[in-house]
């Protein structure tokens, strides 16, 4: 209990730790030298059976804000950023790795900037170091200055930049995960997948950071990449089911953005993680069980909600091509062709899938053809492209430059 003349502690930096010796000295050495007022630093070690506490505590007369929480079995990341939560007292939250940094920045400035507005979530950009080898990253790319609500801010990072999982890119004001009782998964790896999701998506107010490295991770073979590929799988599956909770929330309103996402979290993490594991019979009735429910929720939202907007009507012509052939495009085909006097020329398709085995002639009665097929005839003609957000930028200039001028996305 603090002190009623003490001042209030601004950030809680929680730090989970799990036989980290090598790595943890150079982590809050890293804190020690970028000073932050009226912090605490919250380590939750996960029954560790190197040196790590001793180091830990080593520390503490050059950072006496250290506190220690030690549990009694193991529990994993998630688990004790949860404790770690519970246990806080600042009025702004940071998750910190043990084998990471915190980058060389202004840290009063960002938090002052955050209290002052009563910010909910703050978000910064990274830095990534293989083998001393550095890389940025950053959720948008571009600088971004306004306050908008999570909601516009998802929309805006899969319109111009790249959704993060990793939950060390964010500073997070306490009361908002109280109010939202927001807790991270556990007992799986990748537990920040949804947790990330959920703190964007539900959050009132958000401030971007553009170009600010608050943090260095470093790539290490002790870090989650090198767990085995059927632990992939299965956290995968299981941040799929909380996606989906998710959007079965919004009812008939469901975002494109973020069925674009699931859908590329689906194919990109789902699929391509779990076609490098043999199942088990158990195994295989489970993931059976997920893709119904995954199928489902497709079938729930392009039955339910329209995707050509009246804005598209107003600006597509006479004659249209739709780019694509899957549930978007083909639910695209089926509420153009109620609108009178609107030539459909056909489906286009890339060259990639021009090749598939499974490629389809003839969709809804309609032509499907490379894209470069339909330019002699329908050079005039709009473009719309269906397919998942983060491809489609890409695409739009690659039609561009095969010479078609009227180009829509959806």
């Amino acid at each position: 209990m603090k002190d009623i003349n003490e001042e209030k502690t601004t950030l809680s930096l929680i730090i989970p730790m799990y036989n980290a010796e090598l790595y943890i000295g150079r982590c809050l050495e890293s804190i020690y030298n970028y000073h932050i007022s009226n912090r605490e630093i919250i380590i939750v070690d996960d029954m560790s059976t190197d040196n790590s506490i001793k180091i830990v505590e080593d520390y503490i007369n050059k950072l006496p804000e250290i506190r220690i929480v030690e549990n009694n079995k193991h529990l994993g990341a998630g688990a004790c950023r949860n404790i770690g939560i519970k246990e806080a007292e600042g009025e702004y939250i940071q998750f910190v790795d043990a084998d990471d940094e915190i980058g060389a920045v202004d840290w009063n400035y960002i938090i002052e900037s955050l209290k002052q507005k009563k910010i909910e979530l703050g978000i910064f950009g990274s830095k990534r170091n293989t083998n001393g080898n550095i890389t940025e990253s950053n959720i948008l790319n571009e600088p971004y200055e306004k306050i908008v609500n999570g909601q516009d801010m998802f929309d805006l990072i899969m319109e111009k930049g790249e959704m993060k999982q990793p939950v060390w890119i964010y500073i997070i004001r306490r009361d908002y995960l109280c109010r939202t009782n927001l807790l991270f998964t556990e007992g799986i790896i990748n537990e920040d997948t949804v947790f990330s999701l959920r703190l964007i998506l539900f959050a009132n107010t958000v401030q971007y950071f553009y170009g600010i490295y608050g943090y260095i991770h470093h790539k290490n073979t002790g870090s989650v990449t090198f767990y085995p590929p059927i632990d992939f799988c299965l956290a995968a599956w299981e941040n799929m089911k909380e996606m989906i909770k998710i959007a079965e929330n919004y009812g008939q309103e469901i975002p494109l953005s973020l069925s674009d996402y699931i859908n590329k979290y689906y194919y990109q993490m789902v699929v391509n993680n779990c076609n490098k594991v043999q199942l088990n019979e158990i195994d295989r009735e489970l993931l059976k069980k997920d893709r119904q429910a995954w199928y489902l929720f497709k079938a729930f939202y392009y039955t339910k909600r329209r995707i050509v907007s009246d804005e598209i009507l107003r600006n597509i012509g006479r004659s249209v091509i739709i780019f694509g052939v899957g549930e978007k495009g083909k639910k695209a085909a089926r509420e153009l062709l109620e609108i009178d006097d609107l030539e459909i020329a056909g489906f286009a398709v890339s060259d990639e899938y021009w090749d598939d085995p499974q490629r389809k002639d003839y969709l809804y009665g309609f032509p499907v053809k490379r894209i470069s097929e339909f330019i002699e005839k329908y050079r005039d003609s709009t473009v719309l492209i269906t397919t998942v957000n983060y491809k489609q930028k890409e695409l739009k200039d690659r039609i561009a430059d095969i010479g078609f001028y009227k180009i829509l996305m959806i």
